[in-house]
């Protein structure tokens, strides 16, 4: 159980666990928050990590794709940069987004309320009192350059400084209101940003 002061042992934590590697321990794909209780349960888990915030938008998931055979040497590995279908993603780093003030006021930068926290409520119902949840929440960093493109994000650092500013500000006010909705649920014994 998560608690304050010294445990009584070293946690054993990881908040990301390839999706197949979990069907074959519990024996079915992973459908939903019972599944994965049963998941952390066989594996030694005292917590279910449940992610939220930004980077789950679709706007993310619409990347670039790769191809899975030229990359399953890397799946393999428990690379979790894929989709359930299998296919690489990641964000281009020449194309973006964001790339002016104009493309800020513009984007519909979304609500925090309007966020799933539907695995939190359910978590809320059906855990086990031994047992919370981690919320995996976060990456500030990542969803900025993620919309500006990496190398727009690079040069407006130097070119248009107060752009980068107004997108951190953003993205972190957003991430932050997430948390705070998150943490209202009774499951959650513990953040990881």
């Amino acid at each position: 159980v998560l608690s304050q002061g010294e445990p009584d042992h070293v946690p054993f934590v990881d908040v990301g666990v390839y999706s197949g590697h979990k069907a074959r321990l519990i024996g079915h794909p992973v459908r939903g928050m019972a599944d994965e209780i049963e998941f952390a349960r066989c594996i030694g888990y005292d917590f279910v990590p449940v992610e939220i915030g930004l980077q789950l938008l679709p706007v993310f998931h619409n990347a670039e794709k790769g191809d899975f055979d030229a990359i399953r040497s890397e799946l393999a590995s428990g690379d979790v940069n894929r989709s359930e279908d299998g296919e690489r993603r990641w964000v281009a780093e020449g194309s973006a987004i964001i790339t002016s003030d104009a493309d800020f006021e513009a984007f519909e930068w979304p609500d925090p309320d309007d966020f799933d926290y539907s695995a939190f409520a359910t978590a809320d119902e059906i855990m086990p009192p031994n047992m919370k949840v981690i919320c995996a929440i976060g990456k500030v960093f990542n969803p900025v350059w993620w919309l500006m493109g990496f190398e727009n994000f690079s040069i407006a650092i130097y070119d248009n400084p107060d752009l980068v500013e107004r997108m951190f500000e953003k993205v972190g006010s957003i991430q932050y209101a997430v948390l705070q909705l998150a943490l209202a649920h009774r499951s959650v014994g513990a953040y990881w940003h």
